[in-house]
């Protein structure tokens, strides 16, 4: 995704470089600044080996908020955060060679942060140093990229961690060789939900039970959508694992407003220790799933009793 920006970067980058290193000993900064700098969409920073500015683009000037008058003279210092500086200087000065494409932090004249992409190069020429960066915003890039990462790791209807995320997030749990507990539980009755009254119903059941589950558990708990009508949660041992099924299965009974009509909802909850019913991921699940549909199968069958009992009176 990035590899086209990052080409452009470095083949510009060199583009420069060779024409700063012909130039520079024949040309002052401000003949410099008149030509392709000047033009360049990208900013474009020249500085010595003291790391003073002596060359500033109209891009700079734009990405930074620095005029060029304001700037010139001054230390990079000012535009870059620690952990670029610290790339092309050791103890006040240039490093010897630098020569790479970075990600890091550029500070504007307001003292703002923001994300730069850097082409960073060092030579020396006539026993002098020199320092060029080429630097765009790529605050944009990084947003997007966050956005990316997000949907690959949450439910986009819920905003729960995904089964990726719980996936990874068990096989850390597991890692640590502590005992946990992994709550797997689904929503009675979904599927009817869902044919008599629709998928946009089905999905506000489900946004609701995501709701319950992280407003009734700790911060500790980590609380997943696995699918469907699905939800897989870990929690620690030193909880009481009856005491916390009993409160969400309560607090999980709720209604829906169904074009006029109130749903009823209710959950059943199964679950799994490890390490006494599995050491790896698939096996706690599996465990959990099946006492799940245990419990479930449990209540049908007495809720059947009750209803054939109260028919026969």
């Amino acid at each position: 995704m990035v590899g086209l920006p990052l080409l452009i970067i470095i083949v510009m980058s060199f583009i420069i470089y060779q024409f700063l290193r012909r130039h520079l000993t024949r040309s002052d900064p401000n003949r410099l600044s008149t030509c392709v700098i000047e033009t360049a969409t990208d900013a474009i920073v020249l500085a010595d080996q003291y790391m003073n500015v002596v060359v500033w683009n109209q891009s700079a000037e734009k990405l930074f908020g620095y005029a060029q008058k304001e700037i010139v003279g001054k230390s990079l210092q000012l535009i870059f955060a620690e952990d670029v500086q610290d790339l092309f200087q050791q103890k006040g000065t240039l490093r010897k060679k630098v020569k790479k494409v970075i990600e890091g932090k550029g500070v504007t004249k307001w003292q703002s942060e923001f994300a730069i992409e850097l082409s960073l190069s060092t030579w020396k020429k006539d026993g002098s140093s020199y320092f060029c960066a080429i630097a765009r915003d790529i605050t944009e890039r990084k947003s997007t990229e966050g956005q990316i990462a997000k949907y690959a790791y949450h439910d986009m209807l819920t905003g729960l961690a995904n089964r990726r995320f719980l996936e990874e997030e068990l096989q850390k749990w597991i890692g640590k060789k502590t005992c946990f507990y992994v709550l797997f539980l689904d929503v009675n009755e979904f599927k009817s939900i869902n044919d008599t009254h629709g998928h946009q119903v089905g999905d506000r059941v489900l946004n609701k039970i995501g709701e319950m589950l992280v407003a009734a558990t700790s911060k500790d708990t980590f609380v997943s959508r696995w699918g469907g009508d699905e939800f897989c949660l870990l929690l620690s041992e030193n909880q009481d694992i009856q005491g916390e099924i009993q409160r969400l299965s309560h607090q999980a009974v709720t209604t829906i407003d169904a074009n006029g009509l109130l749903l009823p909802i209710q959950i059943s909850i199964g679950y799994s220790h490890y390490p006494s019913d599995g050491d790896t991921a698939a096996a706690l699940i599996e465990k959990a799933d099946q006492e799940m549909y245990r419990k479930k199968e449990s209540a049908y069958k007495s809720a059947t009793i009750i209803q054939e009992t109260i028919a026969s009176q």
